[in-house]
């Protein structure tokens, strides 16, 4: 059974109700709470959530009241954001710029996104474990073997191969810098960056886990950036 989450949302009952009836079809439990403030009285209540689903939404207190709850809870937090109000998130960034168990997700995003997004803020919070298994639609990545599964067939990735995977699939919609892409491949070490070496390791994650059209995930060079990996639709 899978452990407690919160759904918090500032605006309207039907809009907790929608994002809690989302998290359950996910198989998530959620509890409601419809301000922030409630949600800090329970934190300090001594209170655990496996992870906090705030919905990000502008009012007058809210650089004070979201700083509180920063402070006091180790939850990994997941920000629920309208298209209209990503602003919000540059308002108070400066207040999780170091935090590294933090997600965002648009609120008009997909299930399949939505539970990638919890997905990822539950890893970055949790021990690492060796032997972590790691699930993206039919792909199972398992860490201590570092083997990829696609349903029931084995893919065979190297050790950067493998690494390089996990690291497009942890930043789906993201673009993997060429920088961090060097860092992964060639393990931190100050090495002259070789592109057509990083090129042949991309097209190689790309061939052998059929990141293309016409699959699951679609794997795009991004013009001098680096690379992104996104979902598509079925």
């Amino acid at each position: 059974m899978r452990r407690l989450f919160v759904a918090l949302m500032n605006r309207s009952s039907e809009g907790r109700n929608f994002l809690r009836q989302r998290l359950s079809a996910l198989g998530h439990f959620s509890v409601e709470f419809d301000c922030l403030e409630k949600l800090l009285v329970a934190l300090k209540s001594n209170q655990e959530f496996d992870c906090l689903v705030i919905s990000l939404q502008r009012n007058e207190l809210l650089h004070s009241q979201l700083k509180n709850v920063l402070d006091v809870s180790i939850s990994p937090f997941l920000f629920v954001i309208n298209q209209d109000d990503f602003e919000i998130l540059f308002e108070v960034s400066h207040l999780f710029l170091e935090a590294e168990t933090i997600e965002v997700v648009p609120s008009a995003c997909s299930d399949c996104e939505l539970e990638f997004r919890l997905q990822l803020a539950r890893r970055k919070a949790a021990p690492r474990a060796e032997d972590s298994t790691l699930i993206w639609k039919s792909y199972r990545f398992e860490e201590g073997a570092q083997i990829v599964w696609k349903g029931d067939e084995k893919l065979s990735l190297n050790r950067s191969e493998f690494k390089l995977a996990i690291e497009f699939f942890m930043n789906i919609n993201c673009v993997v810098t060429w920088n961090r892409i060097h860092a992964i491949v060639y393990r931190n070490n100050h090495v002259d960056l070789k592109p057509k070496s990083l090129s042949a390791c991309i097209s190689k994650v790309r061939e052998k886990l059929r990141l293309k059209p016409g699959g699951e995930f679609v794997l795009r060079s991004i013009y001098r950036r680096g690379y992104e990996l996104s979902a598509l639709d079925p």
